[in-house]
C-alpha cells in the first residue's frame, strides 16, 4: 500500500498465499502440561479485569461511505462500508484517513492482493461483531489463519481476538486432546506475522505444553519447523514449569490467559 509509508505504520506485507487444505497435515497429540510464567516480548496485553471495547451506535455512523475495492481486475469485487465504523475498530484505515493521501481524499481503497472472501467476513464483523464462517467453515485454518494475517496488517485488535477466540476452540476440542498447529500452518503463520504476534505465541505456547522433545527433534530433522518458532518454543522448553501431577489435560484456564488478547484501543470509549 504505497499510501502508507512502512515506517509510520510498520506493517509487514503479506508475502504468501494460502495453499489447499492437503498442504497442511493433521497432528494431534496429548501429553502432559505446562503452565506460563515466562515474561513475553508480545505487546501489552490486557489483564483478567480488562474492561470490553464499546460498540459503535448506529447514531455514530455519517453518510461518509468509502469504496473499498478488494482482489485483482478480473475477480475485484466494490465493498461499501462507513468510514466512522471501519477507522473506529482499524488504526491502518484510521491512519490513512487522517493524512495527506490520496485515498483521504477520494474515499476509495483498491487492495488488488487480498482475498475477496477474507474481506467479506471482516466486513460483515464490523457491522456485526460476530465471526461468521459460515460459508467456509472452522475446520478450514489456513483460511482461519489468513483472517487473522489480514487483521493484524490492518491493525483490527478486535478482529484479531474473535479469530484468536475461534482457533482456541478448533485447537482444543475438549480438555484432554489438543490439536497442534501444523507445519504448514506454522510456516505460514511464522511468514506473515510480526515478532510477538499473539498468534506465534498461542501456536508456540501449544507445543510447548502438549509437545515432546521427540516431536521437536523430528522437526528439526525434516526442516519442517520456522526458526523463529523453534526458538520460541526452547525458550518455553527452558522456562516453563510442569503443572503438578497427575495432569493429563490442558487446563481450560491455561488458554484462557488474555495474553492472547489485544487491547481494542483505537478510537474506543471505555464503559
Amino acid at each position: 500500500m504505497s499510501y502508507l509509508p512502512p515506517s509510520r505504520l510498520k506493517l509487514k506485507p503479506q508475502g504468501m498465499s494460502m495453499g489447499s487444505n492437503d498442504d497442511f497435515e493433521a497432528e494431534q497429540t496429548s501429553s502432559s502440561t505446562h503452565e506460563s510464567q515466562s515474561a513475553s516480548s508480545t505487546p501489552t496485553l490486557l489483564g483478567p479485569g480488562h474492561k470490553k471495547a464499546k460498540r459503535l451506535h448506529p447514531s455514530d455512523l455519517r453518510r461518509s461511505i468509502l469504496s473499498i475495492k478488494v482482489g485483482k481486475e478480473a475477480e475485484e469485487k466494490e465493498f461499501f462500508v462507513h468510514k466512522e465504523l471501519i477507522c473506529h475498530y482499524s488504526r491502518f484505515f484510521q491512519t490513512a484517513m487522517t493524512g495527506i493521501w490520496l485515498e483521504a481524499m477520494t474515499g476509495v481503497f483498491k487492495f488488488p492482493s487480498e482475498n475477496v472472501e477474507v474481506f467479506a467476513v471482516f466486513e460483515n464483523w464490523l457491522y456485526s461483531q460476530v465471526l461468521d464462517l459460515s460459508a467456509q467453515g472452522t475446520s478450514n485454518i489456513p483460511f482461519i489463519l489468513s483472517l487473522y494475517v489480514f487483521g493484524e496488517q490492518k491493525q483490527s485488535p478486535g478482529f484479531q481476538n474473535a479469530i484468536i477466540d475461534t482457533l482456541r476452540m478448533v485447537k482444543t476440542c475438549d480438555t484432554v486432546n489438543v490439536i497442534l498447529f501444523t507445519s504448514g500452518e506454522l510456516q505460514y503463520i511464522y511468514e506473515n506475522t510480526m515478532e510477538g504476534s499473539p498468534l506465534r505465541k498461542l501456536a508456540s505456547d501449544l507445543f510447548v505444553w502438549i509437545g515432546t522433545m521427540t516431536m521437536l527433534a523430528n522437526g528439526i530433522l525434516r526442516d519442517a519447523y520456522p526458526k523463529d518458532f523453534l526458538a520460541d518454543v526452547l525458550r518455553g522448553f527452558a522456562t516453563e514449569i510442569p503443572l503438578p501431577e497427575p495432569s493429563n489435560a490442558l487446563s481450560p484456564r491455561v488458554l484462557g490467559q488474555a495474553r492472547y488478547f489485544l487491547p481494542d484501543s483505537t478510537k474506543i470509549q471505555q464503559e
